[in-house]
């Protein structure tokens, strides 16, 4: 889901937190509409270098990747596939053994590593304060 979040007023974090929260319910409501459809309505300025309603993308990962059995198969991950972001920013966060990890990819026509760096530990510290 794409999702515009209000951060006028200076909120805190615990108010940031259930405007995204009210926000993400919300647009879970129109979750079926096509996102083909929802940049038609919205009509964005359009530009070739980056999509038209985001540039930076959180995700959640919370299903399991293992292996399965079908009828005479047997299915599993092949690795972590290619190496190519879609959006300016990706982080993809997920809980493994009680450990929430995750990757933070760039692009590297915007971003240099030295600053990735940098943003990466400001969210760290983020989160610690949190």
């Amino acid at each position: 889901l794409a999702l515009r979040l209000d951060l006028s007023g200076a909120p805190s974090v615990a108010e940031l937190l259930e405007r995204t929260r009210r926000t993400a319910l919300a647009a879970q409501e129109h979750q079926d509409l096509p996102f083909e459809q929802v940049v038609e309505i919205v009509k964005p300025p359009r530009h070739l270098d980056h999509t038209p309603l985001f540039q930076v993308m959180l995700a959640w990962q919370n299903n399991a990747v293992g292996s399965f059995d079908l009828a005479g198969l047997s299915v599993e991950a092949a690795g972590e596939g290619l190496d190519q972001v879609k959006f300016d920013l990706e982080l993809s966060l997920g809980e493994c053994d009680e450990v929430i990890a995750g990757t933070f990819d760039y692009a590297t026509a915007l971003f240099d590593q030295a600053t990735i760096e940098r943003q990466r530990g400001y969210l760290l510290a983020l989160l610690r304060a949190m």
